[in-house]
């Protein structure tokens, strides 16, 4: 029978697979967000007095689906030329030398994907390529890529269960995925009968993918959408997914809960995220 892993580790390796969302509410400046003066590193010194370190090792996200082809063995078609895309195909997350693995919900939420027409590979151009990319760059990616479109939620549930099973049975580590705030300042819609889904129902539909898997595979969630509504959100949203300062730290801080709660910081077994079986 495996023994439980035991907390009170010297050293908390935090892998952090996602962009600004997370890094800035886990990072502060000096370690390489933008917004906190204190990330956890800075939280986790202070607050036992240097007997705790995290060591933090980060990577730009985007679908789950995606990032699964890995597992597949799916490579790179040989005409990628673009740096950010190429990084899509190969990832540390499941290389098992992880204590904490941060996700979020907004790279699948927001990304869109599209297909190789030759060896059928999915790719995520960066969100703003259309408007930063020169016109030759653009027209010959979309000679020999399809869109697939965005996900849906259900596809998204479908792809971070079959993650988080991998993840399970691949590392050892404690996974926490970081839901994202529904209130956009900008919309005023009270009736989405025969509309599609907008960024504030999206927002809504992924959050609760995030609640579904915490009560089926015991992953630790952070809730942001909650976190927003004690604050206040007319004055801590800036814009849609956009947050005050005083948000990401209150973040920072709530993740600082949920691993000192966990028992990372104390000689006792770990929190085990029980949960369903891989079929």
């Amino acid at each position: 029978m495996q023994q439980p892993k035991m907390g009170g580790k010297e050293v908390t390796r935090l892998f952090i697979k996602g962009n600004d969302d997370l890094v800035d509410s886990l990072l502060s400046c000096q370690s390489g967000g933008t917004k906190l003066d204190k990330g956890v590193v800075e939280c986790v010194r202070d607050q036992f007095d240097g007997k705790f370190k995290v060591d933090v090792g980060k990577e730009t996200a985007v679908t789950t689906d995606i990032l699964l082809q890995q597992l597949n063995g799916t490579t790179a078609p040989s005409d990628l030329d673009n740096d950010f895309m190429a990084a899509q195909f190969e990832s540390k997350l499941f290389d098992g030398e992880n204590d904490i693995i941060a996700l979020s919900i907004l790279p699948d939420m927001l990304y869109t994907r599209w297909r190789h027409q030759g060896t059928g590979a999915l790719v995520c151009p960066p969100l703003d390529w259309q408007q930063s990319w020169p016109a030759e760059q653009k027209d010959a990616f979309m000679s020999r890529y399809s869109p697939v479109g965005q996900l849906t939620a259900v596809e998204y549930k479908e792809n971070l269960t079959q993650l988080v099973q991998t993840l399970k049975e691949k590392t050892d580590a404690h996974i926490i995925l970081f839901g994202a705030s529904s209130f956009d300042p900008d919309d005023q819609t009270h009736n989405f009968h025969g509309k599609e889904d907008n960024l504030t129902l999206r927002v809504h539909r992924f959050n609760v993918v995030m609640l579904q898997l915490s009560s089926e595979e015991g992953i630790t969630f952070i809730d942001v959408d909650r976190i927003l509504a004690e604050l206040g959100c007319g004055e801590h949203v800036l814009k849609a997914l956009t947050y005050s300062d005083t948000t990401y730290q209150t973040i920072c801080e709530e993740f600082m809960r949920v691993i000192t709660d966990v028992s990372f910081f104390e000689e006792r077994p770990i929190l085990v995220q029980m949960g369903q079986r891989k079929r």
